[in-house]
């Protein structure tokens, strides 16, 4: 039986991401549909129309394309202009 089977708390996520050629955010929208056949819900949110984190929710998390191991300097600069 899944983690997921019945009874279990519904999630509500949200992600922060850039995606500079389209590809990280399409495949962000998959995992958001595949969530959301789950029942939870997913929200994703582009760094470069944000001002801050905010933290009302279940899971938070960060997607980026990697340029020479480490995310793209803009997703770097939100979480470090965000703060804790």
């Amino acid at each position: 039986m899944s983690s997921l089977s019945k009874g279990t708390k519904k999630l509500n996520i949200k992600i922060y991401y850039f995606s500079a050629t389209g590809n990280t955010k399409y495949g962000l929208k998959l995992l958001q549909n595949y969530l959301a056949s789950k029942g939870h819900s997913c929200e994703l949110l582009s760094v470069e129309k944000e001002d801050t984190i905010r933290y009302d929710c279940d899971l938070l998390g960060f997607a980026s394309p990697v340029y020479g191991g480490y995310p793209a300097k803009i997703v770097m600069d939100f979480i470090g202009r965000s703060g804790p």
